[in-house]
C-alpha cells in the first residue's frame, strides 16, 4: 500500500478536530472485518466498532455505553476458543466486554492495575498473553484464558530482566526480588509461535548461539510466577 492508495474511513459522528485523537485500532486477530477504534479526551464519543472493515466504506457503531465519561487510552482484541474479548484502556483502570454493542465495560484487574491510566496494549495469539503498559504504573502481563477472562496478571517491569540484547551466544537473567536458582524453567518462541528451544535455566543463563538471527520471545516460569521477554539474537 501507498499513500496515495489511503483511504479515509473515520468513523461517522467521530470528533476529528483537537483536543479528540486517535489512541487505538484494534483488528480481530482471525477476522480482518473486525476493528476497535478509540479516540481520547474527555467530552467526545470515544469507542467505535465496525464489522465489515474490509469495505469500501465501514460501517462504524458507537459502543462507549458506560464508558462515555471516559478517556480511552488504547484497545486490543482478543479471541480465546473461537469467543472474543474486547478490551480498552483508558485514563481510570482496564476494561473489557465480550460483546461492546449490547454487554456494558467491566473493570478488570482491579488489585493490581487499580485506576492507572493504560496507554498501550499488546496481544500475542499464540500464547494468549496481552502486555499493558501503564503511566507510571509499570508493564503488565496478563494470560487470557480459554474463559475469556484475565489470569495471572503479574507486574513484569519489576520482576525479571535479561542481558545482553541483542545477544550473540546467551541470555543471562537476573531479579531482586525473584530466587533464579530455584526450579526456573523456560521455553523460547520465534516470531511465529513456534517453541525453538526449551529447558531449565543453568546459573541464571540459557545457551542461545544455535539459534538464526532474529526476535525471540523467552517465557519463564519460577516456581508458578510467569514472565514473558523479548530479545534479539545477533
Amino acid at each position: 500500500m501507498t499513500l496515495a492508495s489511503a483511504v479515509d474511513i473515520t468513523p461517522s459522528g467521530a470528533t476529528i478536530a483537537f483536543p479528540s485523537i486517535v489512541t487505538g485500532l484494534a483488528i480481530h486477530p482471525t477476522n480482518n472485518d473486525i476493528v476497535l477504534a478509540t479516540y481520547a479526551n474527555y467530552g467526545t464519543e470515544s469507542i467505535y466498532l465496525t464489522t465489515n472493515a474490509a469495505s469500501a466504506a465501514p460501517t462504524w457503531t458507537l459502543v462507549e455505553r458506560n464508558l462515555d465519561a471516559h478517556s480511552i487510552r488504547s484497545a486490543a482484541i482478543v479471541e480465546v476458543g473461537g469467543e472474543t474479548l474486547y478490551l480498552v484502556g483508558t485514563a481510570r483502570g482496564l476494561y473489557s466486554t465480550s460483546d461492546p454493542t449490547s454487554v456494558d465495560w467491566t473493570r478488570e484487574a482491579s488489585t493490581q492495575l487499580g485506576y492507572a491510566v493504560i496507554p498501550s496494549l499488546r496481544y500475542r495469539p499464540s500464547d494468549n498473553k496481552l502486555l499493558i503498559g501503564t503511566h507510571g504504573n509499570g508493564v503488565y502481563e496478563a494470560t487470557i484464558s480459554t474463559a475469556l477472562s484475565l489470569d495471572d496478571i503479574n507486574d513484569v517491569s519489576k520482576q525479571i530482566t535479561l542481558y545482553p540484547n541483542p545477544a550473540q551466544s546467551e541470555i543471562n537473567f537476573k531479579s531482586n526480588t525473584i530466587n533464579l536458582t530455584d526450579n526456573a524453567n523456560y521455553s523460547i518462541i520465534d516470531i511465529s509461535g513456534k517453541v525453538v528451544n526449551s529447558g531449565k535455566v543453568a546459573n541464571k543463563k540459557v545457551d542461545v548461539s544455535k539459534l538464526n538471527s532474529g526476535l525471540y520471545f523467552v517465557n519463564l516460569d519460577v516456581n508458578g510466577v510467569k514472565q514473558t521477554l523479548k530479545f534479539i539474537k545477533k
